[in-house]
């Protein structure tokens, strides 16, 4: 991990927090040894301003593969949940799909599992505004305790 602003902000469990993206990185601290780095692409793809990531949802995830694009948690709305805290199977999870938001809106995304790992596919959404455009086009692994932060673009969710 690179280095963090004296000025980072921090959450423990469900508490609303605001995070400025103004600087060149930001982070959020979600428990001990989890935490979610806003690199520039970040502030590019969101805008500057701040974000308050409050609107969660806790979900466990099947083993196997699931397309949430299709088939979205229960409670899940787009454009407005931003954070979600979801439980990977212990034999790991697969998400094809997450239903798509307006541009721009981003969503926190923190693997709960302390055993096994979400995976993201890369463009295999039934729908492609619902897809993950995965950096060089390879499956995301989300290990445990870890976290991601995707934006919805006008062609699906890219990582940042």
């Amino acid at each position: 991990m690179s280095n963090i602003p004296a000025n980072a902000t921090t959450i423990q469990g469900l508490q609303a927090a605001t995070v400025p993206l103004t600087g060149a990185e930001n982070m959020i601290g979600m428990q001990a040894g989890v935490t979610v780095t806003f690199p520039a692409a970040a502030v590019a793809a969101i805008g500057s301003g701040s974000v308050t990531y409050n609107n969660a949802l806790i979900a466990a995830l099947p083993e196997g593969g699931v397309d949430w694009g299709s088939n979205p948690p229960v409670g899940y709305q787009a454009g407005v949940t931003n954070f979600i805290q979801a439980s990977a199977n212990s034999a790991n999870s697969i998400l094809a799909g997450f239903l798509i938001a307006p541009p721009g809106f981003s969503v926190v995304f923190w693997n709960t599992s302390s055993v096994g790992q979400i995976q993201f596919l890369h463009q295999r959404a039934a729908s492609s505004a619902n897809q993950f455009n995965c950096p060089n086009g390879a499956t995301v692994a989300l290990l445990p305790f870890s976290a991601a932060l995707l934006v919805a673009t006008s062609s699906g969710w890219i990582f940042v």
